[in-house]
């Protein structure tokens, strides 16, 4: 049975002092399942699980001014 809350883990940004992740089951993210703009480590876990499935997930730095980076590849 796969985890119903995967942990997501990815590189540090150099100026980055939080991250945006989202998680979709459509690589478009048009109604991303989760939206956590309040991750503030290189690793994100669900606080909820997910519905068996199979979903997509991306990352973008956050600096300290609030400036979001461009998203990462979709994993």
């Amino acid at each position: 049975m796969s985890a119903t809350r995967p942990t997501l883990s990815w590189g540090a940004a150099a100026t980055a002092t939080g991250y945006q992740v989202d998680v979709d089951d459509n690589s478009d993210f048009l109604s991303p399942v989760i939206s956590d703009g309040a991750c503030t480590s290189t690793s994100f876990t669900p606080s909820v699980s997910l519905p068996q499935g199979m979903y997509v997930w991306r990352v973008q730095a956050v600096d300290k001014a609030g400036n979001v980076g461009a998203e990462s590849a979709v994993r």
